[in-house]
């Protein structure tokens, strides 16, 4: 009986209420570390249909299919739970709003395969909301990430919408800086987000990689020298999966074999220790215009 009340007993996800009082609490651990936060709602678009038809069993079935594709992009951190019959809602932590809709609209292309697949017709319409500093409690989420969900059915059902707030939020850009100095991550971090940038701080490369796998990341600043992984076998790593993002290391070493390995690798710049701000900002401006 305690089970059945924690977890919705189709699908394994929470129930409503568990998922709310999860929900509440993984967002002001968000709020306290200065973490994203980010609301997916999705609503099966002819469930109701498909129920009438083919019975709830089958359409359960077709739930479970497509949660069960989300449940690959969620982490142990993430909460998961079934708001009602054909809604669910996703909370996903320490993520960003691109890299959602992104996970969103994969899903969907997938539900969407699967109906052609079995002749049925299969979608969802989704709502994103995020934390913003005017936005930053539960039911106020859920009601901007609602409002989104609204227009994504009057679109025409089969879409993803991010609430306003949350596009002016997370238009942004994403920086990542990567050093295994404390002092410099805390001042790079300080001086980077009161220019209105979203940044990401790692202490080594697989940290690194972790988030750039996670985020969708600008642009990379990182030391040359760094624990577990060098920044040779950092940019290398980084080109393998991405050739676009622009790179700049910053390093002590002034030795021109240095500077041209790391640039013949695929760093995009190289700027050496100790370095002005000022110039640190016109590079990055650069390679992001």
């Amino acid at each position: 009986m305690l089970k059945n009340t924690v977890y919705d007993i189709s699908t394994g996800l929470y129930t409503r209420r568990q998922g709310e009082i999860l929900a509440t609490s993984l967002l002001a651990k968000a709020k306290e570390e200065e973490k994203d936060g980010i609301l997916l709602l999705i609503d099966f678009d002819y469930m109701s249909e498909i129920n009438k038809k083919l019975g709830v069993s089958f359409g359960n079935r077709i739930i479970n299919k497509v949660v069960s594709e989300f449940k690959k992009y969620t982490t142990k951190v993430d909460i998961a739970y079934r708001m009602s019959g054909d809604e669910f809602a996703f909370i996903f932590y320490d993520r960003d709003v691109k890299w959602v809709k992104n996970v969103a609209e994969e899903v969907l292309n997938f539900a969407i395969k699967y109906g052609e697949e079995i002749g049925h017709k299969i979608s969802f319409s989704s709502g994103i909301s995020s934390i913003t500093k005017e936005k930053e409690d539960y039911k106020d989420m859920l009601l901007k990430a609602r409002g989104a969900l609204a227009i994504a059915k009057m679109e025409g059902r089969a879409k993803v919408v991010v609430d306003v707030d949350s596009v002016k939020q997370n238009n942004a850009i994403n920086l990542l800086f990567v050093d295994d100095d404390r002092i410099i991550l805390s001042i790079l971090k300080s001086r980077y987000k009161n220019k209105g940038y979203n940044v990401y701080t790692a202490s080594d490369g697989l940290e690194a990689l972790e988030i750039l796998k996670s985020s969708d990341i600008d642009l990379v600043v990182t030391d040359y020298y760094l624990k577990l992984m060098n920044g040779d076998e950092l940019i290398k790593n980084i080109r393998e999966k991405n050739s676009k993002i622009p790179i700049i290391v910053l390093s002590s070493q002034k030795n021109e074999d240095y500077i041209k390995r790391t640039l013949d690798l695929g760093a995009d710049d190289y700027v050496v220790k100790p370095f002005s701000p000022v110039e640190l900002d016109s590079r990055i401006k650069k390679l992001l215009d």
